[in-house]
């Protein structure tokens, strides 16, 4: 799970934030929390750092064996350094991977249009923002939960690490769409796991129950 902490409510609630203008429906922890009771283990960095140990060294140890990975974009995100290095990484390694944007609505801070949005722009995506003063619904979560299951599915049977190919597999055929076809990046549609709609900008698929770490604020 990778996210910056200044999209978490837990992270403010804890003190480990100064403001929570930044949080918004979906808190990554809590999300990496219910991935993995629902039978997919996320690695969470305030569940295995501790003070005073190498951050990058102990990122890599979590990172290179990961199957999968749930990156929890924002400018917040994008903002962050440590962030960014570690979305970097992911992409070198071609871990598979799916992105969550979470944080409020705001019109003023479109991470589609930073860095990590043009890096991001050929993959999925699963849009979560909103007050946070709600939370995601069941039916957000189960369309997160379908698209980690399928996305390892697909990597480990296939060996798929395109998007384009894990829009295939939502839309159960095995062909890849036209080249030609794909927008610069794509939103899950949330109504139906087989409908996928254009959109601006995100990174690719997943593959295995472990899930890769999360950005350092």
């Amino acid at each position: 799970m990778s996210y910056c902490w200044k999209n978490s409510k837990s992270a403010y609630e804890l003190g480990q934030i100064g403001s929570n203008d930044a949080c918004g429906s979906c808190d990554p922890r809590d999300l990496a929390r219910q991935l993995t009771a629902a039978g997919f283990p996320c690695w969470l960095d305030v569940d295995r750092l501790e003070g005073g140990e190498r951050l990058y060294e102990h990122l890599v140890g979590a990172i290179k064996p990961s199957k999968f990975a749930v990156i929890c974009v924002s400018s917040e995100y994008d903002a962050s350094e440590n962030c960014t290095d570690e979305f970097k990484f992911i992409r070198k390694i071609k871990i598979p991977k799916i992105i969550v944007v979470v944080g409020p609505k705001r019109e003023d801070h479109d991470w589609s249009t930073t860095v990590v949005g043009f890096m991001a722009s050929d993959s999925l995506y699963i849009d979560t923002q909103g007050p946070a003063t709600e939370s995601i619904s069941p039916d957000t979560f189960s369309k997160i939960v379908s698209a980690v299951r399928r996305g390892i599915h697909n990597f480990q049977i296939h060996g798929y690490q395109s998007t384009a190919n894990l829009h295939s597999l939502f839309r159960g055929d095995q062909q890849q769409p036209p080249q030609q076809q794909r927008t610069f990046g794509n939103s899950l549609d949330l109504q139906d796991v087989a409908g996928v709609e254009p959109f601006q900008q995100q990174p690719p698929p997943a593959g295995h129950h472990h899930l890769v770490p999360d950005g350092y604020h």
